[in-house]
């Protein structure tokens, strides 16, 4: 009875929700980067790496003036794999419902809050540096996301509820972005942790290209002492599609004393660049180097 229930409800589901997904507004995308990496350490050699290549897919069906589905997909690609090796990983997945007086509301895999308002401001290269800031993880699994503008503001709130050995919620994150600054509260019941985080990025008015980032981070933990982290970056663009980079790094841990990165990029048309890129262990005073090249589509 019940599986005959079940299938009645899947058809009639199907058969209403057919025509709403055939006029949907889908596109495919996708990023491949490839790169050679190798450094100063004893244990370094050249090796040919890939970082970030995905292939996706993202759609919306529009349902009134107010109202909108969206959704998508977005798998990982390690373009240098083998074929013993795993190629393809989850990177984001979710669906929601959008209301343009109210705000979106997303269920899924999504990208974290403070990855979104505030790590961009400091972590300006393919490859290297970013290594000093305190941040939870990129991408968050079994989660609910509320977003919406806010008095000229983008304000966004996270929480996920994953661990069985914990009630509540185990991960949660409210933050807002204004005029390039972003504020962002993460907390992870399950670890004792907590993460605080601020960023922004100034063009500068009076020298153009210019382009000036910072973060300042802060991760609490009852098990250890506070770390609190300071990232700079620089990023000017000479012209004809040649862009220098920069940036430098540190936090208050003992024996640390940062990092210093250096880069080129050239585009090569509107959706391809070769890049360069160094970046110095202050602590060890070791180089990693890395040269590639990324293409979007």
């Amino acid at each position: 009875m019940f599986k005959k229930l079940a299938t009645s409800i899947f058809v009639i589901g199907a058969m209403i929700l057919a025509p709403i997904v055939a006029s949907a507004e889908i596109k495919l995308y996708g990023q491949g980067t490839m790169y050679g990496q190798d450094g100063t350490k004893s244990t370094d050699e050249l090796q040919w790496k890939s970082k970030a290549s995905r292939v996706g897919i993202k759609g919306t069906q529009k349902l009134n003036d107010q109202l909108s589905f969206f959704g998508k997909i977005e798998l990982g690609v390690d373009l240098n794999a083998s074929g013993a090796d795993s190629t393809v990983s989850g990177r984001y997945g979710y669906v929601g419902l959008n209301h343009k007086g109210i705000g979106s509301i997303s269920i899924g895999r999504v990208r974290s809050i403070f990855d979104e308002f505030v790590s961009g401001n400091s972590d300006i290269f393919t490859v290297v540096g970013a290594s000093s800031l305190q941040a939870p993880a990129s991408k968050i699994s079994e989660t609910l996301k509320f977003e919406r503008k806010f008095m000229g503001a983008d304000v966004a709130f996270l929480a996920q509820s994953k661990s069985n050995s914990n009630d509540g919620i185990d991960f949660s994150e409210m933050g807002a972005l204004w005029n390039g600054i972003g504020v962002v509260l993460a907390s992870d019941d399950v670890n004792s942790k907590d993460y605080y985080g601020l960023g922004y990025t100034l063009k500068v008015p009076f020298v153009k290209n210019l382009s000036l980032g910072s973060t300042y981070s802060v991760l609490k933990q009852k098990s250890s002492a506070d770390v609190k982290a300071v990232e700079l970056s620089a990023n000017y663009k000479l012209g004809g599609d040649l862009s220098v980079l920069a940036a430098v790094g540190d936090t208050n841990t003992a024996n640390d004393d940062g990092f210093l990165a250096l880069g080129v990029e050239k585009g090569l048309g509107k959706n391809a660049k070769l890049f360069v890129e160094l970046e110095r262990d202050r602590d060890s005073d070791d180089n990693t180097y890395a040269a590639g090249f990324k293409l979007v589509f």
